[in-house]
């Protein structure tokens, strides 16, 4: 009977003794399929969306970005969440449960606090920007401009590469307090602004050569005078009445689609 209880005090204890030796426990099975990058690698291309150039660029980048503030920043790049086991994940939920992961599966956790997830799931044609802790509203609002700015307007042209390197851009610049680089001008408004050059190159042609009998000037003092009647009609209807007063409502931040327990940004296309 003693024998037979110190056998099973044995097998107790040596179920325990993984637990007891300081090992982490197995995590359940159902996980987030994206193997991490090996050590000095923070590109994962699954989507193939990068060129070879974009993608040495970003691996420059981040390679840049550990080595002088030790920030991990990873670009991964995805069919769709459900392909890669997140099937009935927001991007959100996604993107938090893949850094949480990789902490678990890395040798390197020293500086895991301060990584930052880019990830691009191609089909579902979402994008997010997770940072692994909470960075504070501020940089929240700087994520979600790189994300609507940099990234997502670019992918709606079907630029890719393009559009992630200048969200890794626009990261790098967040973590390093820099301002952010200009994000590219929209086709109608290269078309807006060189039409307006157009029109006053005109004007000022017609001005040289035909002065006060310019069509140029007649337009001009068309305009001006409808411009100052309506002002003079405003000023008849409301002169006299004054409505002082007024109501502030203050501003509150929203991110579409963010995620606040942990911080980042969403975007679609």
């Amino acid at each position: 009977m003693v024998a037979r209880s110190t056998c099973l005090l044995l097998c107790v204890l040596l179920g325990f003794a993984p637990s007891l030796y300081g090992q982490v426990p197995q995590r359940n099975a159902e996980r987030i399929n994206v193997p991490l990058p090996e050590r000095g690698h923070y590109v994962v291309d699954t989507a193939n969306l990068l060129d070879e150039a974009a993608e040495q660029s970003l691996q420059q980048i981040a390679e840049d970005l550990q080595a002088e503030t030790a920030t991990p920043l990873y670009i991964v790049t995805i069919d769709s969440l459900a392909a890669h086991g997140g099937g009935g994940l927001q991007i959100e939920a996604f993107s938090k449960a893949l850094l949480e992961q990789w902490q678990f599966e890395s040798p390197r956790a020293a500086n895991w606090p301060n990584s930052i997830l880019l990830l691009v799931a191609k089909e579902d044609r979402r994008a997010r920007i997770q940072f692994f802790h909470p960075r504070g509203r501020k940089d929240d609002r700087t994520a979600q401009e790189i994300m609507d700015a940099h990234i997502v307007r670019q992918f709606k042209r079907g630029q890719f590469s393009e559009g992630i390197l200048a969200g890794a851009t626009g990261l790098d610049s967040l973590v390093r307090n820099k301002t952010l680089p200009s994000a590219p001008w929209p086709m109608w408004v290269i078309v807006v602004l060189g039409g307006a050059g157009g029109l006053f190159l005109l004007f000022s042609i017609s001005l040289y050569r035909s002065g006060l009998d310019s069509w140029a000037w007649r337009s001009m003092k068309a305009v001006i005078d409808g411009f100052s009647e309506g002002l003079s009609w405003d000023y008849g209807r409301h002169h006299g009445s004054y409505s002082g007063g007024g109501e502030y409502s203050g501003g509150g931040f929203s991110s579409d689609g963010g995620c606040s327990d942990s911080g980042g940004a969403t975007g679609s296309w």
